[in-house]
């Protein structure tokens, strides 16, 4: 049971876990974009910003960090 609680809280890339993952997925079923066709814009200390093709238009998402980043290794 506790590895499934610590598996819903792991992040990818500093960014993503199941909750925005799941959250941009609605997004893309919303407004007609697949969630792997995001590419980044910007990435900084606080937040990623991703492009992605919409079929009428392009959007930017923008998506928090949950991990912050260790400026000693920048």
């Amino acid at each position: 049971m506790a590895r499934i609680f610590r598996e819903r809280f792991k992040t990818k890339n500093d960014v993503f876990d199941s909750f925005t993952e799941r959250t941009l997925f609605e997004l893309g079923c919303r407004f007609s974009f697949e969630s792997e066709q995001l590419s980044p814009v910007s990435i900084g200390k606080e937040a990623n910003v991703f492009s992605v093709k919409a079929k009428p238009m392009k959007l930017a998402v923008k998506v928090y960090r949950l991990e912050v980043c260790d400026f000693n290794r920048m």
